[in-house]
C-alpha cells in the first residue's frame, strides 16, 4: 500500500502546478460527496 502511495505522490510531483490544483480539486471534491452518500445512507437506515 505504501508503495502505490509513493508512486502516486512521485506522479503527482511530476505534474505542473495547474495539473495539481485540478487533480487536488477532483479529489476534494470526490471525498466530500463520498461522505455526503454516506451521511445520507446513515440518516436514512
Amino acid at each position: 500500500m505504501a508503495q502505490i502511495y509513493q508512486w502516486f505522490e512521485n506522479f503527482i510531483n511530476e505534474l505542473p502546478p495547474l495539473l495539481q490544483l485540478i487533480l487536488g480539486m477532483f479529489i476534494a471534491l470526490g471525498t466530500f460527496k463520498l461522505l455526503v452518500v454516506i451521511t445520507d445512507k446513515i440518516k436514512k437506515s
